[in-house]
């Protein structure tokens, strides 16, 4: 089955070049361990990302964006090229960091040929299991355009997953209405999208600091961590019976059965952007890696008085967890164990919510990657943030001007906070 992926913004972009070329890495593993097992992975994991055009892969992906800077450093690979009919950009000089911009007036000039370009790449898919988007809510194109499209897709799309690959801004700040745009896209794409799978910038600069040891940590090394965290996640599993992947579905039916929990958490281990310096010397630890370590350890961002608090009271509304490597380094009933323990449930969900999956096969160059998508209750600390902030700029008219010049107004604000706050408050009483 395939799956569409649509970058928007400078952000978005980059990560989902770097995605492919993440998977074409995997696909074209110089392994000695080829045989009819591995031709099978790779075919399906082709299948999944790729089509053959020419003899060359071709992404399955739809490229927008309001300046040519970033797409023109990426649209050719060694391995692999996009669809230059799917590259959509609309010279405007981007969208002013203001959400209303990217959703009010950019999204409606560049309607018709993205839903086109759409419409055409979901005629080229055998079985098609829906669409993986990617963004920042930061900025004014990827929150904006992301969010006006989303609605779109969902509207013509209705019964395909969508799912978002959401980056959100760092607590210090990036750029001044980083907190607008990111309330308003929260806002809509709760209601648009079937899943959420935030990415917590300072979580992601903090990781690659404390693992990679680099002095200076840039956004080719996040863009790195975060394309092997969403790799790992959707590359061929084995099952019984013939492999697959991990699907849209599997995601959302399982790990977003309630309407109300959408959004999921990525915890990966080992975090490394260079595997072949660091696996070797990996120690392994099975209650480490996946109770403490990844569900709890690695929100390196927050202070230490809210992650005592949240750390006794974190529920647990479902996970999965996806095991690659060799299975004898640690045993698959110490993971389901670990992530089934009833203390991490709320009382009306079942103990047994948590899935895994796993896959002997080396994962790029990587003896072993472990990889926990869960959603739980950790998100309302930066759902708090960004309600608290967001809340001190409007109460105080700030910047809400800019809005308003673009067709936004105070209700559609307030009518964000609600929605947002909802969210923070059904995380929190889990």
């Amino acid at each position: 089955m395939s799956l569409i992926c649509l970058q928007y913004g400078q952000c978005g972009n980059q990560l989902g070049a770097e995605l492919y070329s993440t998977i074409s890495d995997d696909i074209h593993n110089d392994s000695k361990e080829y045989n009819i097992k591995n031709k099978s992975y790779n075919k399906l994991s082709e299948d999944n990302w790729f089509l053959r055009k020419n003899n060359r892969l071709q992404a399955r992906a739809i490229i927008i964006d309001t300046e040519e800077k970033v797409v023109n450093s990426f649209k050719k690979h060694s391995s692999w090229s996009y669809n230059p009919d799917n590259i959509i950009i609309k010279n405007t000089g981007g969208s002013a960091n203001n959400w209303a911009v990217g959703h009010n007036v950019n999204g409606p000039k560049m309607l018709n040929k993205t839903m086109e370009s759409l419409r055409k790449e979901c005629e080229k898919c055998d079985r098609l299991q829906g669409f993986l988007t990617f963004n920042s809510s930061a900025g004014g194109t990827g929150s904006g355009l992301s969010s006006y499209f989303s609605q779109q897709i969902k509207n013509e799309f209705s019964n395909k997953a969508l799912i978002s690959v959401l980056v959100l801004p760092h607590f210090a700040g990036e750029v001044v209405t980083q907190n607008y745009n990111t309330l308003l896209t929260l806002s809509k794409l709760y209601s648009t999208c079937d899943a959420i799978l935030a990415l917590q910038n300072d979580n992601l600069f903090k990781m690659s600091t404390l693992y990679e040891g680099a002095k200076k940590i840039g956004m080719g090394h996040l863009n790195r961590l975060v394309a092997e965290q969403i790799g790992s996640i959707f590359q061929p599993v084995e099952f019984s019976g013939p492999s697959k992947s991990v699907t849209l579905s599997d995601l959302t039916s399982h790990l977003c059965s309630h309407p109300s929990y959408k959004i999921l958490l990525i915890r990966t281990a080992p975090d490394v952007i260079k595997p072949n310096n660091f696996v070797s010397n990996m120690k392994w630890n099975s209650k480490e890696h996946c109770e403490y370590e990844m569900c709890f350890k690695k929100n390196f961002h927050y202070k230490q008085d809210e992650l005592s608090k949240i750390n006794k009271e974190m529920k647990v509304v479902a996970n999965l967890l996806v095991n690659r490597g060799k299975p004898s380094i640690i045993p698959t009933n110490d993971y389901k164990s670990q992530i089934s323990l009833r203390h991490l449930y709320p009382k009306w969900i079942h103990n047994q919510s948590s899935l895994i999956y796993n896959q002997s096969r080396k994962y790029i160059k990587m003896e072993q990657y472990i990889t926990l998508v869960t959603n739980n209750s950790f998100i309302q600390i930066d759902l708090n943030n960004i309600l608290e902030s967001s809340w001190q700029s409007f109460i105080n008219n700030a910047y809400v001007y800019l809005y308003e010049k673009h067709g936004l107004t105070k209700e559609d604000f307030t009518e964000a906070f609600i929605n947002v706050e909802n969210v923070y408050h059904t995380y929190k009483s889990l």
